[in-house]
């Protein structure tokens, strides 16, 4: 396992502050880890198949709408009902992106504040009525969900679904369980850029770096 020594080599041999802080050698230390393991692991002459795992893609759940009201025009009861389906097949969600997928159920392309409001009450009311709807003030997910958080691949995403606070922690934790599983333990560094990849990020930004190393 490369550790925190053995990267402040590698960064001063590479003549570099700090692998992190500049996009061009975020790699760097994945491909320094991968190197030790041909060496010390692998044998030569020996052909080995890699296989990297991956999650299943991200899926945005929208139901469409056929109504002439604006969403927030609409009885909280509907919508209510709406949201819940949304929360049962994309959650955790973020609940501004509830909100975006209200506004997409309806044929709209952005969730003003009216919009979010609804979303809000309308999330209130299906809780009230359901026991296996839960939030953590935030984000919005079924008791399964919470138990067993999904853990999805945002490559293929844009938009809000890609901003690391539109992450719930607890797909970042699971993600980070199958990272150390994957690693068999390994440093943070490692650990959070394991991570990122199974979230679908093949570059570590600053915001993510930061939500998944709050996990760690």
């Amino acid at each position: 396992v490369l550790n925190e020594a053995g990267i402040e080599r590698a960064e001063k041999l590479v003549g570099v502050d700090s692998f992190y802080s500049d996009p061009q050698y975020m790699e760097w230390p994945h491909l320094l880890e991968t190197a030790l393991k041909a060496h010390h692991i692998f044998e030569k002459d020996k052909t080995y198949v890699v296989v990297e795992r991956k999650m299943p893609a991200y899926q945005r759940a929208v139901f469409p709408v056929n109504s002439s009201q604006e969403p927030h025009e609409v009885s909280t009861v509907i919508l209510a009902d709406l949201v819940k389906r949304i929360v049962e097949a994309e959650g955790p969600i973020h609940i501004e992106e509830a909100a975006r997928r209200i506004a997409s159920c309806f044929g709209k392309e952005k969730a003003g504040s009216r919009i979010v409001t609804a979303t809000r009450a309308a999330l209130a009311r299906a809780q009230s009525h359901d026991s296996q709807l839960l939030s953590d003030g935030t984000f919005w997910f079924i008791r399964d969900q919470s138990e067993t958080p999904p853990v999805r691949d945002r490559s293929l995403e844009n938009g809000a679904t890609l901003k690391a606070a539109n992450i719930s922690m607890l797909e970042v934790e699971a993600a980070l369980a199958i990272a150390r599983e994957d690693n068999a333990g390994g440093n943070d560094a490692e650990l959070v850029r394991s991570a990122a990849r199974l979230l679908g990020f093949r570059r570590v930004g600053a915001d993510l770096q930061s939500r998944i190393s709050d996990a760690l």
